[in-house]
């Protein structure tokens, strides 16, 4: 299980933001500049947060998701396999997706995340989402 921290200086600045598209950049901005790279899930998978994973991560935003963005590299070192899925979401470089899950505390409540996870042509897997995000 993943424990998001929300007393961390990131977490107080989305609190403070008034906004969604500030909050979107907040986002995007620390996936870029804290959490871009490479991590293993659990079952030994390489998984990269990269551009496409801030950008994607950071298009559809809810509360818990926002809260939940600064501990994407835990999410998915702590995730499980689920499945794969074939379909391509008019994505010519990706190949297939794979679905990996991880249980989230965010302030005590407890939440599933399923991991979107991009197989590129190449085989290189990449986060793409988290969705959905639900209450256990």
């Amino acid at each position: 299980m993943v424990k998001i921290d929300l007393t961390s200086n990131i977490q107080k600045q989305l609190a403070n933001a008034t906004d969604f598209a500030t909050k979107r950049k907040l986002v995007k901005d620390y996936i870029m500049t804290e959490l871009r790279g490479k991590y293993n899930a659990k079952d030994g998978v390489e998984i990269a947060i990269g551009t496409v994973s801030a950008k994607k991560y950071s298009n559809v935003m809810t509360d818990t998701k926002i809260k939940v963005a600064p501990h994407l590299a835990e999410a998915i070192q702590q995730s499980i396999f689920i499945g794969f899925g074939n379909e391509r979401k008019n994505h010519e470089y990706i190949g297939k997706w794979a679905y990996y899950e991880c249980d989230l505390d965010v302030g005590g409540k407890v939440y599933v995340g399923r991991l979107n996870i991009a197989i590129m042509n190449n085989e290189e897997s990449m986060l793409y989402d988290i969705n959905p995000i639900k209450e256990k």
